[in-house]
């Protein structure tokens, strides 16, 4: 949700105005979840990291407070806000803190019919959703199975079978990020 609000009038919990010019680029490793976002605030264009959350808290609660990591975080956004106004870095520096549940609020009745696949899941009956999410979970599983018994073949070819176990099960727990590492 926090790239739907590009271009939409906001607000942080201080009251101050900012403007989303660009939301940032998913980072799938550790640190701050969007890099190199660009916002405007009090007339001021501001370059650096966003964090998102569920809760504002949870800035806490995941002690990114104490994490230099987190230094380059410009705004921190959550959809709900249950603490301190402004979130505060390891530096001392405070980061404004947007909160999605306040700014979307007008909105939530457009929110949906912007999701994918809205509309063919919204005609959806639930049990056929049940089984269309089965099936689709199924699929996948059928292709790890089917992956894995290419592994198995391809070292049992040099008697080492049980190394395909051991690559299956270290790239089961270098999961999501680090599977090529773990292999």
């Amino acid at each position: 949700m926090w790239q739907q609000v590009v271009g939409k009038e906001l607000t942080t919990t201080e009251g101050e105005p900012i403007g989303v010019i660009y939301p940032g680029r998913p980072n799938g490793d550790n640190g701050p979840d969007f890099r190199d976002a660009v916002i405007v605030n009090e007339s001021r264009l501001m370059q650096g990291d966003v964090e998102v959350h569920t809760k504002s808290s949870d800035w806490y609660r995941h002690e990114h407070h104490c994490d230099a990591g987190y230094n380059s975080v410009i705004l921190h956004v959550a959809m709900w806000h249950d603490c301190h106004s402004t979130t505060v870095l390891q530096s001392g520096e405070s980061v404004p803190v947007l909160c999605l549940a306040q700014a979307l609020r007008h909105q939530a009745y457009l929110l949906p019919n912007q999701l994918p696949c809205f509309r063919i899941l919204n005609r959806m009956d639930k049990g056929s959703l049940e089984r269309l999410l089965s099936a689709a979970g199924d699929a996948r599983f059928k292709q790890k199975a089917k992956h894995f018994r290419t592994e198995i073949l391809r070292f049992a070819q040099k008697e080492q079978a049980g190394q395909a176990l051991f690559r299956g099960m270290m790239r089961a727990l270098g999961y999501s990020k680090n599977t090529k590492p773990f292999e």
